[in-house]
């Protein structure tokens, strides 16, 4: 027994060691930092394993405060003069107690590397949250990693004058870097990287008014490493009239779960094609078109449409109006998709050269809210619906409504091809029959009771008055002979 309780009582000695030695290992690890001094040191003096709790304020990285690292050379970079140079590995630096932002008022033209970047991560599963950056006045990139295994969280990168900064991976493999809810007025880019996962969720990019609008090659997207991935969800991109949209936004590198906002009207100078899955164009109320120098070699490659959805599936087109000039062809060409919605949109096709404001080819769409189609004197008809050698369906959602406009002409969905292999739903409830030819038209519509002609006991009555009156007529006459 009494072997027993000093066995229990030098466990206990054991296990209190223990307690004492991991307290103490987790307060040597965490770096508490309240001022920018704390955070300079920590920058300096940063170690494997740390993690950084930044108090909520704001962070200005004066001269002095550079000048405690500037001899810093991380990786294989052979400079120093670095803003905010992160080497060390497994470091966590957050934010807590309200909002922190990191920012600095040294500022430097865009020469060399150390003054491309305001943070730069060198070190492997580097994590950084609950923290927004306010980049040097000339920025390009505001974070570059170097390193491995980096998560993003909880961050805005805050916009200066038309741009923010971006965020690039600079690295051979990336590893499985992950970017979630963060905030930018620029781009995501693992493009300069070889290989590796990079993991997006709930980002936005706010395009609007932005110094690269327009220009090749600085797309406001997110780019995956050359022989890697993007696993992407919830990613809003806002554009304006200022945005290329054909050359920067739906480009191959546009990834799937995006939805682009468009905040004013705006044009194209080619057929705008979606072919990337799982992506929303909002057209948020305001009218896309052709431009004066829109260029197509549609006799040839049927590419004069104003729109086309292409070997894609679960696109959506709503909000807003899609015009057609004399330099269109189709309004909305579906081609070889699935799960098209087309939801509260407007097609006015008044000035196409010829075809439809929609056309359904070998494809499943479905109407949500309100379709209102305007067709011109070269328009077809309302929507073509065509299955080419497979299937093609079109579906009007519980609750929509269409409606079509323009030259005297009812037929609002034509049938081609085998129709056998053409599925057409809610067109009765929408206010589609069936013609004599098995297309559909506008259901004939009741008059009002004001105009309704007289028929039945109402010609009963007018003949029965029309006799009265004659009957009247015979006795006044007959009276006057009489006399």
């Amino acid at each position: 027994m009494k072997i027993k309780k000093n066995i229990l009582f030098l466990l206990s000695i054991i296990a209190f060691i223990s307690m004492l030695y991991v307290n103490v290992y987790a307060a040597d690890n965490i770096v508490t930092i309240n001022n920018v001094d704390d955070l300079s040191n920590a920058i300096q003096n940063q170690q494997d394993g740390q993690v950084w709790q930044i108090n909520a304020g704001t962070y200005n990285l004066t001269q002095d405060d550079l000048n405690k690292y500037k001899d810093v050379q991380p990786g294989n970079s052979n400079q120093g003069n670095w803003y905010f140079p992160i080497h060390k590995n497994n470091i966590t630096i957050e934010g807590i107690n309200g909002t922190v932002i990191i920012t600095s008022d040294v500022q430097s033209t865009n020469g060399a590397w150390a003054t491309q970047d305001f943070v730069t991560v060198w070190g492997d599963n580097v994590t950084i949250k609950d923290i927004d950056f306010k980049c040097k006045k000339d920025v390009n990139k505001a974070i570059e990693i170097m390193g491995k295994d980096f998560t993003l969280k909880n961050c805005n990168i805050v916009k200066l004058d038309n741009f923010s900064g971006s965020i690039a991976f600079n690295s051979n493999d990336i590893g499985n870097a992950t970017i979630d809810n963060v905030t930018l007025d620029s781009w995501i880019t693992a493009s300069y990287s070889n290989s590796g996962t990079l993991t997006t969720s709930n980002i936005t990019i706010d395009f609007t008014n932005n110094e690269c609008a327009g220009l090749d090659g600085f797309l406001p997207v997110i780019k995956a490493p050359k022989n890697g991935t993007v696993k992407n969800t919830n990613f809003n991109l806002y554009v304006d009239s200022k945005t290329n949209l054909i050359g920067q936004v739906f480009t191959d590198n546009l990834p799937e779960g995006t939805t682009i906002h468009l905040t004013e009207d705006a044009t194209v100078d080619k057929m705008l094609d979606i072919k990337t899955s799982n992506v929303t164009l909002d057209l948020g109320g305001h009218k896309l078109t052709a431009s004066d120098n829109f260029t197509s070699t549609w006799e040839n490659k049927n590419d004069a449409h104003l729109l086309q959805v292409l070997n894609a599936s679960n696109v959506t087109i709503k909000n807003g109006s899609l015009v057609t000039t004399d330099k269109n062809k189709h309004g909305v060409n579906v081609f070889d998709s699935n799960n098209v919605t087309l939801e509260n949109l407007k097609v006015d096709h008044t000035n196409a050269i010829t075809g439809a404001p929609i056309v359904i080819n070998n494809s499943s769409v479905t109407v949500n809210g309100n379709l209102d189609l305007t067709i011109g004197e070269n328009s077809w008809y309302g929507i073509n619906v065509d299955p080419k050698d497979g299937n093609a369906s079109l579906n009007f959602a519980q609750g929509s409504s269409v409606s079509m406009n323009g030259k005297d002409q009812d037929l609002v969905v034509k049938l081609d091809g085998e129709k056998e292999h053409i599925s057409i739903s809610g067109a009765k409830e929408v206010g589609l029959e069936l013609d004599e030819k098995g297309d559909f038209v506008i259901k004939d519509q009741p008059l009002e009771k004001d105009d309704t002609p007289n028929t039945g006991l109402n010609n009963n009555l007018v003949i029965i008055i029309s006799i009265l009156a004659l009957c009247s007529l015979s006795i006044i006459t007959l009276k006057k002979i009489q006399d």
